[in-house]
């Protein structure tokens, strides 16, 4: 009878340390999501003509979207979001707001996106005059796509470079190119009474300044209130700056930079007429040659193209010639293209009085 307690009780034990143990019952902690958070950076607050500096609140939040309203009319203005890592370095992670006062909504807007963690966000703007003023604010996620379309987009291809600004003082406007290119249009306006100037797009890379000569645009501006229109190249460019030369004009300008999105073509050259016998300088450095144009009226004689840069295109050069064409006086001739890159420069001579026109970059 003791043998058969003692036997109960050894198996009683084994079923207990074979059984499994109890389910554990899960702790309830509340509703959890993906952190998203919203900020106000600024509220009317007045351009100093020098970078201001706005914190964001960072809670691990990937996509990052700012957005700007100008109140006041600002002569240049200019926005971004920066990302800083660990060690305090600061990079800019947006495109740059360019925007201008708008008379139809009684103010001016723009927004920027961008992706990518970093300890810690900022927002910069760089404004003036002192007048002017701007409202700021911030929304960032861990989950919404960045897209290029409405006003990101716009924020992307339209860059106001001088909004009113002085016509009698020149001005310089530089920040990096959306896309990488030059490529786009340039409107400029004087209002008021004019005095002429010229108007420049410059590029540099991280380490250089490109030489005298190679701008993507080099114009002379009309003595005119009305709008001018500028076709700009398609020229390799990370960095950009748009120069606006005085020319005495006791007026204000603007100046409006719209970039050509990835995919359109804008036309890459510009025209040079030619009509004396002299050698003459078309690109005083490295460039395109794209086409010439013997018009009608021309003097029986010979049309050259040298690829020589300033300093060589005197006299009659000899030496480094693209094309020699013949004309005659009967009959305009069809168009030459050439498409072939001038290492040197694009130089031009005719021997007898012509109407050429050459399209080149």
């Amino acid at each position: 009878m003791v043998n058969m307690k003692k036997f109960f009780f050894l198996l009683m034990i084994g079923l207990i340390a074979c059984a499994p143990p109890p389910k554990a019952l899960a702790q309830y902690i509340g509703n959890v999501g993906l952190q998203t958070t919203q900020q106000t950076l600024a509220t009317t607050v007045n351009c100093t003509g020098s970078p201001q500096i706005f914190p964001i609140n960072n809670l691990g939040q990937t996509q990052h979207n700012l957005s700007v309203i100008t109140g006041t009319q600002p002569t240049m203005f200019q926005a971004e979001l920066d990302g800083i890592d660990r060690a305090g370095n600061v990079y800019r992670i947006s495109d740059v707001i360019e925007n201008a006062f708008t008379a139809v909504i009684a103010q001016g807007q723009g927004t920027a996106t961008a992706s990518g963690y970093y300890p810690q966000i900022q927002a910069k703007v760089t404004c003036s005059p002192g007048t002017a003023t701007f409202t700021l604010s911030y929304s960032g996620s861990q989950v919404t796509f960045n897209q290029n379309s409405g006003s990101y987009l716009n924020a992307q291809i339209d860059h106001v470079s001088f909004a009113g600004s002085a016509g009698n003082v020149s001005q310089n406007d530089t920040y990096p190119t959306p896309f990488g290119s030059t490529a786009g249009t340039i409107y400029f306006t004087y209002n008021g009474p004019v005095a002429g100037g010229t108007l420049i797009v410059e590029c540099t890379t991280n380490q250089f300044a490109l030489p005298n000569g190679s701008a993507a645009l080099n114009v002379v501006l009309a003595n005119v209130a009305t709008l001018q229109t500028f076709q700009v190249p398609d020229t390799s460019c990370p960095f950009v700056t748009v120069k606006y030369t005085s020319g005495g004009a006791a007026t204000s300008i603007i100046a409006d930079y719209v970039y050509s999105p990835p995919g359109r073509i804008v036309p890459a050259t510009q025209y040079t007429h030619y009509g004396g016998t002299n050698a003459f300088i078309v690109k005083p450095s490295a460039g395109f040659l794209h086409t010439v144009n013997i018009n009608l009226g021309n003097a029986a004689g010979t049309f050259s193209v040298f690829d020589l840069g300033s300093a060589a295109c005197t006299g009659t050069p000899a030496t480094n010639t693209v094309a020699v064409i013949t004309t005659t006086a009967a009959a305009s001739l069809p168009t030459f293209t050439y498409d072939v890159n001038m290492l040197n420069g694009i130089c031009i001579k005719s021997s007898a009085a012509m109407d050429v026109t050459v399209s080149a970059q």
